[in-house]
């Protein structure tokens, strides 16, 4: 095998990817899946691992790191830049962020409305102008006007809502 690739200057997941493909040296993807057996690596999973499609998880990385030969004292430093990928932001896109770090009012939260006197962080039922008009409606439900239909098709005495005409029967 030539040099081993330095997993150290790994930035990004394209250079992750070319460092993992330069570890798996001629190996194919058959050899390497018999190699963590009974586990397993498939080769679609290989593929999205060597192509940079995306970030391994951390079970698929030891598997591969298995696989590969690499020895249990020198894994640490792959685990550590796949960590490095994964806190970064997603390559190729501008302005991207963690939604952990992004300004909350950019992703369309509101600010939380202010009552005063309201217990805690949450206010109480604010009302709106337009309730006042508004008959109560508990317990009525969306269906209502339709429970006599309902109540008379369960028994077997069903009546169509939409009558047809006698030309169209």
């Amino acid at each position: 095998m030539a040099s081993t690739p330095d997993p150290t200057t790994v930035e990004t997941l394209t250079e992750f990817a070319q460092a993992l493909d330069e570890l798996r040296a001629s190996r194919s993807y058959t050899e390497l899946d018999k190699a963590v057996r009974p586990d397993k690596l498939p080769s679609s999973t290989l593929n999205n691992l060597l192509s940079g499609a995306t970030l391994p998880t951390q079970e698929t990385l030891e598997r591969y790191l298995r696989a590969c030969g690499v020895p249990r004292e020198q894994r640490s430093a792959w685990y550590a830049a796949r960590q490095r990928i994964a806190s970064s932001a997603p390559q190729g896109l501008p302005d991207t962020v963690r939604v952990a770090h992004a300004d909350q009012r950019r992703l369309g939260v509101h600010a939380a409305i202010k009552v005063d006197g309201a217990p805690g962080d949450l206010p109480t039922y604010v009302a709106r102008d337009v309730d006042a008009g508004q008959r109560p409606t508990a317990g009525i439900g969306v269906h209502a006007p339709f429970r006599k239909q309902w109540r008379n098709f369960r028994r077997g005495r069903a009546t169509p809502l939409i009558r047809r005409s006698s030309r169209h029967s």
